[in-house]
């Protein structure tokens, strides 16, 4: 057998091996379910008194008009001048 051949041989197998492997995870998405669990198992949160001074809110975008989301900011500011 020759270096070319088992080279090839091994080129083969390692490209039906990421075939096989990207098929499956299109198939199942197991992979981006392991990935995305373990990422939102190292999340965590905290409640704290106050409001938030860096919160942005939505400017645009149909929904965020239609429902009032990007009115919040002068909402908080009327509600604040009122006490």
């Amino acid at each position: 057998m020759s270096l070319r051949l088992a080279v090839f041989l091994l080129l083969v197998v390692v490209l039906a091996f990421v075939a096989s492997a990207g098929l499956r995870e299109m198939r199942t998405s197991s992979l981006q379910s392991d990935v995305f669990s373990g990422q939102a198992r190292e999340l965590s949160y905290t409640v704290a008194t106050g409001a938030k001074p860096n919160v942005r809110f939505p400017r645009g975008g149909p929904y965020d008009t239609r429902l009032g989301y990007s009115r919040l900011p002068q909402f908080i500011a009327r509600l604040r001048s009122q006490h």
